[in-house]
């Protein structure tokens, strides 16, 4: 009798072992007018003494502050229906826009504008790295010096619902002339705590498909029922010449978007 009860034992906790952790899926986004998403951006460059070498020779950092605001909705082309997501960085120095809507696949994006650009300065010098500026409600990037208005070739799948464990969508089909390809995966489920306050989060990875332009561009997001909580980008390490093209090292930025304060009607 006692031999059948351990084998018994040993198969149920074999079963336990096995079985994978239904996690609540995230059903919708919180996307009423007002809501509002505070968040600090901080760009650590790190500089290599040399292109081979692991050795980092200085490093240095900046911060700013992100809001992510949803302004009205209103009507594009006449007919679509949109939610206007406006991103300020530090005040109202530099921002953009975002158009999305909600429906039954997910959050979508269907235009954006922008107007200024997001500069990295090197605090020990004169020089500067342009980057693109990443909102936390789409990855769209602001160059431009004047305000440029630009339809997507088709919507851009956000996040598609019902956010669970194992989802996976296409986020950007490929258009000429880039030719890009961008998918996102569900690859895990996190706590984070911020302040007095716990987030239960998908986090989600972003799949750059065959495009050798962002070999080594590197993104995590972590998502909530209430939002984008925290991003994670690591930017290919690139090789720092002078103007002769000699080489000088190598550096790689990393940058770390993670919320401080929200308000959710």
């Amino acid at each position: 009798m006692k031999v059948y009860l351990i084998i018994a034992l040993v198969g149920l906790i074999g079963c336990d072992h096995n079985t994978e952790i239904e996690y609540e899926s995230i059903d919708s986004y919180p996307v009423a007018i007002g809501n509002e998403w505070n968040y600090t951006s901080e760009s650590i460059l790190k500089i290599f003494e040399s292109e081979s070498s692991n050795t980092i020779i200085e490093t240095d950092s900046l911060s700013f502050s992100i809001k992510i605001k949803i302004e009205k909705d209103t009507v594009l082309n006449d007919t679509m229906n949109v939610l206007k997501f406006t991103s300020l960085v530090n005040g109202n120095k530099f921002s953009s826009s975002q158009y999305s809507f909600l429906d039954s696949v997910g959050l979508q994006s269907y235009a954006y504008s922008n107007g200024g650009s997001h500069i990295y300065a090197k605090k020990s010098s004169g020089n500067y790295v342009m980057t693109a500026f990443p909102s936390p409600e789409i990855f769209v990037p602001v160059y431009n010096t004047e305000d440029i208005f630009v339809f997507e070739p088709r919507p851009r799948l956000n996040l598609k619902f019902p956010l669970k464990t194992h989802s996976k969508w296409t986020y950007v089909f490929p258009f000429e002339p880039l030719n890009l390809q961008i998918d996102k995966e569900v690859v895990g489920y996190e706590s984070i705590r911020i302040g007095n306050q716990t987030y239960s989060c998908y986090k989600i990875k972003w799949i750059y498909l065959e495009n050798k332009l962002f070999d080594g561009l590197t993104i995590f997001d972590w998502v909530s029922a209430e939002g984008l909580i925290k991003r994670n980008i690591i930017y290919p390490r690139s090789r720092l010449t002078l103007g002769d093209g000699e080489s000088i090292g190598s550096a790689q930025q990393t940058e770390i978007i993670t919320l401080v304060g929200l308000n959710l009607f």
